[in-house]
């Protein structure tokens, strides 16, 4: 029996990404950014939810999201993304490969965005967030978050994951700037709170966590 042809495709693209641009853009991300990833060993309990999982990150770089990725590896994210950065002519093709998905614009596009988000987790799947909204380079600070992922993960009963990307600048002499890749503890939902409620207080304790561990010194 054939592949059909769309099968065919995301065959190739997932290949290509497991056996050829994942580890060439690790390597570029360790080398070019020494980076330094602390932690990893507790996102293993989201990577096996059969619920999937809310992968939340602070938006600091413009390869935060392959930084969070090696976290989450081998488990492929779903990443959200400004619509903008699909087409942007440096890392477009970047966030493309990652299976970049375009935030929405109107209401009906978020009602179908969600709709199509949840029935990914359903499957298993991890969906990253920038709760942050915007890009702010090697932004020092957590700024406050918007409701979007903390909303999908309470009405899916779904744990989300919290991580955050610090910049360590260098000492004098040699040594280089340290970007540290923090993965925090997970967070599962409270099943006897009402959904907005959830939604609220998964938020208030992602942001609590992010803001102690930004600030927390690794050395």
């Amino acid at each position: 029996k054939q592949f059909k042809p769309n099968y065919f495709v995301k065959f190739l693209r997932k290949a290509f990404f497991y056996l050829f641009a994942a580890p060439i853009i690790y390597l570029y991300i360790k080398i070019t950014l020494n980076t330094k990833y602390i932690d990893r060993y507790k996102a293993r309990p989201i990577k096996k939810s059969k619920r999937g999982g809310i992968v939340v990150v602070n938006h600091v770089h413009n390869l935060d999201a392959p930084m969070s990725a090696h976290v989450t590896w081998p488990k492929k994210e779903i990443y959200t993304t400004l619509p903008e950065n699909l087409t942007n002519r440096k890392y477009g093709f970047l966030v493309k490969l990652l299976d970049g998905v375009p935030i929405p614009t109107t209401v009906s596009e978020t009602k179908i965005f969600f709709y199509i988000l949840a029935k990914e987790m359903r499957k298993g799947k991890l969906i990253h967030f920038y709760p942050e909204g915007h890009l702010i380079k090697e932004c020092d600070h957590l700024r406050p978050f918007k409701n979007g992922a903390f909303t999908l993960a309470a009405d899916n009963d779904s744990p989300i994951l919290p991580i955050v990307i610090k910049f360590v600048k260098k000492e004098k002499g040699f040594r280089k700037r340290k970007t540290l890749v923090i993965t925090g503890d997970p967070i599962y939902p409270n099943a006897n709170l009402r959904k907005r409620d959830l939604a609220r207080q998964l938020k208030e304790e992602a942001f609590n966590q992010m803001n102690e561990m930004l600030n927390k010194d690794y050395d």
